[in-house]
């Protein structure tokens, strides 16, 4: 299945991978918080990223704020990964291309001063 990774170093990529928690726990490195960025797409972040000291995730922080999806002075810490999902099986699914369009025109419209 497509999905985009986003790193603290700002690079975005279309990723294929198998479903499962592992792969995005992985990902992530550690325990998994969810956070809808849109209808039928969630963010998978570090649940412990900011206890744990992982740096500042400038791109996945954007597309949240972008979303409302969390508060204006929150912020994402370490890697993130988006995936779709289906609200009638409960499961993660595959991006659409215009899903992986959309994140990319996002994510490339940012200026880093």
């Amino acid at each position: 299945m497509t999905a985009i990774t986003i790193t603290v170093d700002g690079a975005v990529s279309r990723t294929e991978y198998e479903p499962g928690l592992k792969f995005l726990q992985t990902a992530v490195g550690g325990y998994i918080e969810a956070v809808d960025i849109a209808e039928g797409m969630t963010m998978y972040v570090n649940e412990e990223g900011k206890m744990s000291g992982l740096a500042e995730n400038v791109v996945a922080t954007y597309l949240a704020w972008n979303a409302a999806a969390i508060a204006p002075h929150d912020w994402i810490a370490g890697d993130a990964i988006i995936a779709g999902f289906d609200f009638e099986t409960g499961e993660n699914r595959a991006l659409t291309d215009e899903e992986v369009r959309t994140l990319f025109a996002h994510s490339s419209s940012l200026t880093f001063v």
